[in-house]
């Protein structure tokens, strides 16, 4: 007799079957627990094993007790980035994720029990340290990945630990130099855009490359950017800047009367998608921004190319230095807070 088809239930690119479970958490919470079988059977009767439990626990009964399947830490991060694949990331964003995973299991071991404790955290952060350059980014990341393989594993989440760490400085330009860098762009560059884009509204560089040329209003003159700190939908929302007339040139350099769907940083037709990809036009922006210093001061030679002016290779500088700026010259911190995009 043939099996039914049942819903939850769907064929990766690699031939293994991905299970789906809707499990109730309180009143009004859910969340998906997921399980990778390398068989269609086994994957139908855990769907099935699943509602059946779930009746139990509605009608007040306690579930029947059934062996929990022995996880291992590379199995949950496996499942994890596989299920990276069928979401709307970047391939940038997916290959972090694996780096941290190839990371944490060179720490702690593929085969390491599952799910981790708060002491198993701490190892790892201890091991990071010790181990790799990071300054406190790979561990914050690593924290986040456990976190979520092991709700997509349906495991209890382990506590992170606050961990401390010292971040590197930031990049500091004077504003006479800034300007210097913003001139040395050529006009309709997707780093001319970029950076002017974030000089004057103090945006994210991730919220200025997703940037679409229907977020740009010439009609009434203002740009919409959507704001956003993490993936969750609730922290979405759209701050609107005024398009002054400088403004509008570099946009309508940008734009090209193409359709509204389109990106509007683009490099060789093609949408921006990693900062990365920016970086050798930056660096020459730089370099021509430090030849034109040294016109003007010819003795500040003596103190070396990188004291005159640094070298540039990404833009996430550039809304540090804006929001600095706005500070300084006394503008009232709740016009900051809210052009900055802050809660």
């Amino acid at each position: 007799m043939a099996r039914l088809t049942i819903p939850g239930l769907s064929q990766r690119a690699d031939g293994r079957w991905l299970a789906r479970f809707t499990q109730k958490q309180g009143e009004n919470a859910r969340y998906d627990v997921t399980r990778t079988f390398e068989r269609k059977s086994d994957a139908e009767d855990w769907i099935i094993e699943q509602r059946n439990r779930r009746r139990f626990v509605s009608a007040g009964l306690p579930a029947p007790a059934v062996e929990a399947p022995r996880l291992t830490l590379g199995q949950i991060l496996g499942d994890y980035e596989a299920e990276l694949q069928n979401e709307p990331h970047s391939d940038g964003h997916r290959k972090r994720v694996g780096e941290v995973a190839k990371t944490l299991c060179k720490a702690l071991g593929e085969n390491h029990p599952v799910p981790l404790t708060r002491d198993d955290l701490l190892r790892f952060a201890s091991w990071a340290r010790r181990h790799t350059k990071t300054k406190g980014d790979l561990i914050v990341r690593a924290f986040v990945n456990v976190r979520t393989a092991h709700k997509l594993a349906g495991l209890p989440l382990p506590v992170a630990p606050a961990v401390r760490f010292e971040r590197g400085g930031r990049l500091q330009v004077p504003h006479e130099h800034v300007l210097r860098f913003l001139d040395a762009m050529p006009i309709g560059s997707p780093e001319k855009t970029a950076a002017e884009i974030m000089f004057r509204t103090a945006a994210r560089l991730t919220e200025v490359l997703r940037l679409k040329v229907g977020d740009v209003d010439l009609a009434i003159g203002v740009l919409r950017i959507e704001t956003r700190k993490g993936p969750k939908a609730n922290r979405v929302r759209t701050v609107e800047h005024p398009i002054t007339p400088d403004l509008q040139k570099i946009l309508e350099a940008a734009m090209l009367d193409l359709p509204e769907e389109k990106p509007l940083i683009r490099l060789r037709g093609r949408a921006v998608r990693e900062p990365a990809s920016l970086r050798k036009r930056l660096v020459r922006a730089s370099g021509v921004a430090r030849a034109a210093v040294l016109r003007e001061h010819p003795r500040m030679a003596a103190w070396g190319p990188e004291k005159v002016f640094p070298t540039i290779a990404c833009l996430a500088w550039m809304r540090n230095h804006v929001v600095t700026q706005l500070v300084e010259t006394g503008t009232r911190i709740e016009t900051v807070s809210g052009l900055a995009g802050h809660a």
